[in-house]
């Protein structure tokens, strides 16, 4: 963030122009970001996760254990207030950018992506969702992408209108 409000400041980038994009672990990535600013104007998440706690268990079942080594090989029982801090379904109060959440309904981050938008719509936070019947975790086919293309950038045109 400092290099972003340093082009701000700068006046290289302009505040009402700032959008986040991104599609899996950059999507997580933005979801952890809304909590921490509202600098930018608007934000698509395709994918991401936004409960680690959730989500470590969801792959552990699967026999996965990558997640405890991206944090150190903290565990949820090592570190419980770790994984609440890093997952943004715990602070949607923190979050007023308005996000655009797209998720295949056969991906395995669906029911973490429809608990986000459930807990930001009662915090009321500004959110939309676009759910795809029978994808995955991308999209499979041309006219999809360019559908969910189509509907990112409204969604990007629509909040730039916006008055501030």
């Amino acid at each position: 963030m400092t290099g972003m409000n340093e082009l701000v400041r700068s006046g290289i980038a302009d505040p009402n122009q700032l959008f986040l994009y991104s599609s899996s672990n950059g999507a997580s990535a933005i979801n952890q970001l809304l909590t921490q600013t509202g600098l930018f104007r608007a934000a698509v998440s395709h994918g991401g996760v936004a409960n680690w706690l959730g989500y470590y268990q969801m792959r552990r079942q699967l026999g996965d254990e990558t997640i405890p080594g991206f944090l150190g090989g903290r565990k949820p029982e090592d570190s419980p207030e770790l994984y609440r801090r890093i997952s943004p379904v715990f602070q949607v109060d923190k979050i007023s950018t308005p996000l655009l959440l797209v998720i295949g309904e056969k991906d395995t981050r669906f029911n973490d992506t429809m608990e986000f938008y459930r807990a930001l719509r009662k915090a009321g936070s500004p959110v939309s969702l676009i759910t795809y019947a029978g994808e995955d975790h991308g999209l499979s086919n041309a006219t999809l992408a360019e559908h969910h293309v189509r509907r990112a950038l409204e969604f990007f045109r629509s909040a730039k209108s916006e008055t501030r």
